[in-house]
């Protein structure tokens, strides 16, 4: 990741909401539902009826090992298809890319497991995913942040991506 966008990508986007208890999501409406990290699915999927379309993760909270999201994803999500990746720390390789872009675009309920770290998929999902959609990712020891696709995030994902080198 180039190190002009760190600071930039710890920052919360401009139209996203900081909600406390993932409860709150019920008061919003959305084409598609992409959760971005174990620790925010773990709760969706524990806590609530809402079913991510997409769910990306990488078996691990705050970079520790967390095994009991991934140890039940079949009993959990039996009828999710389910792909893995490989996902450097502080990278996006194409292969993340065109595995969320082709969720997306079928939209095949799937789960996304990364081999590495799944952080930054948070940016691909937000330009793939359909405007209207929502995309959820924790912010790590603060709330759960929920992001609104709009065009204009979608420019503003395109930018940030397109300064990124290719990782394979």
């Amino acid at each position: 990741m180039p190190s002009v966008f760190r600071a930039l990508l710890s920052s919360t986007p401009s139209n996203s909401i900081l909600i406390s208890s993932l409860q709150e999501l019920s008061k919003y409406k959305y084409k598609i539902l992409v959760s971005v990290g174990d620790y925010v699915t773990s709760l969706l999927l524990k806590h609530l009826s809402a079913r991510p379309n997409l769910i990306i993760i990488d078996c691990k909270v705050m970079r520790a090992s967390n095994s009991s999201i991934c140890s039940n994803i079949g009993s959990l999500l039996s009828d999710y298809r389910l792909i893995k990746v490989k996902n450097p720390r502080s990278r996006i390789t194409r292969e993340a890319l065109d595995t969320i872009q082709g969720s997306l675009y079928n939209r095949n309920k799937t789960v996304i497991i990364v081999d590495g770290e799944e952080d930054l998929l948070a940016l691909p999902s937000i330009l793939f995913a359909p405007i209207g959609s929502i995309v959820t990712y924790g912010y790590p020891r603060i709330a759960t942040l929920l992001v609104r696709v709009t065009p204009r995030l979608k420019q503003e994902v395109r930018v940030i991506l397109g300064k990124f080198e290719e990782c394979q």
